[in-house]
């Protein structure tokens, strides 16, 4: 994501579907915040494209169905500097694929409310476009959201900070107050007093860090957890309603069970609110 460089290119994808509705108003929403422009993106299986996820070059959308997708999208985009564009095959690939092919600055995807027992297998479009995507994905629920910040979840690596900066951009962009969340392990034995007073190395390292993207004289808002990762991030989100959580996560590898796969790929599933996946 870029800031006061240039506009910023928000690409929005959709399938027709009322839920799709909502990541319309949100790239709506952020592209004003931003002073951006919007891309609506929809994807349609096509013969052999749709079986074997090649893109079909010589696939070209009719005036007509272009027309549909602006008519469809203009209840949300308005007058919004808008373009529009469809593609064949298979939504996971051709979404990441259009994303990194236009420049985009950040993909917005619907997050549909699955059961627990779909939530757990794959074949997800959301987990297949992030998984693939070189460009960071806003991911809305299907309602309308308040955004009041945005929580970034940092492991302490270097690698990891990456995630702080993209939440950052976002929050300066859109005027959010801007947190950072670590989770600690909880040792046997350990007081529980004493382990909320007496932060690890670790968590003072990426205090310093923090500290030092924001400024010297900033203040460095680094909230810090102890126990498993994933309950934690989420026990801190159900407290922050309407709060974005930035994760990291990692590119490629097959999609796997959900439940059983990384921390990112269960926060996105499972966190209430918003989630901005940052590609590692």
């Amino acid at each position: 994501m870029r800031l006061s460089t240039r506009r910023w290119h928000v690409l929005v994808a959709t399938d027709y579907t009322e839920a799709a509705r909502y990541g319309m108003k949100a790239a709506a929403a952020l592209a004003s915040a931003v002073d951006g422009r919007i891309s609506v993106v929809a994807v349609e299986p096509h013969g052999e494209a749709a079986a074997t996820g090649v893109a079909a070059a010589a696939d070209t959308p009719t005036s007509e169905e272009l027309n549909r997708l602006r008519r469809w999208a203009a209840p949300e985009l308005g007058t919004h500097p808008s373009s529009f564009a469809i593609k064949y095959g298979l939504p996971g690939i051709e979404i990441s694929r259009f994303a990194e092919r236009s420049e985009a600055d950040l993909v917005v995807l619907v997050r549909k409310r699955r059961s627990k027992m779909s939530r757990a297998l794959s074949g997800d479009t959301v987990d297949s476009v992030v998984r693939r995507s070189v460009v960071p994905c806003l991911l809305v629920p299907p309602d309308t959201v308040q955004l009041t910040g945005v929580v970034a979840a940092l492991d302490g690596t270097d690698r990891g900070m990456a995630v702080f900066r993209q939440a950052l951009e976002l929050a300066t962009a859109t005027g959010q107050p801007l947190s950072a969340l670590t989770v600690e392990p909880r040792h046997d034995n350990e007081p529980a007093a004493l382990a909320a007073q007496v932060p690890t190395g670790r968590s003072l390292r990426l205090q310093e860090s923090v500290k030092g993207i924001l400024g010297g004289g900033a203040m460095a808002p680094v909230i810090i957890r102890r126990g498993d990762i994933v309950e934690e991030v989420l026990a801190e989100m159900r407290d922050r309603a309407g709060s974005v959580l930035a994760v990291g996560y990692h590119r490629g590898g097959p999609p796997g069970l959900i439940e059983g796969g990384s921390s990112g790929r269960r926060l996105l599933q499972q966190s209430p609110g918003p989630v901005l996946t940052v590609p590692l």
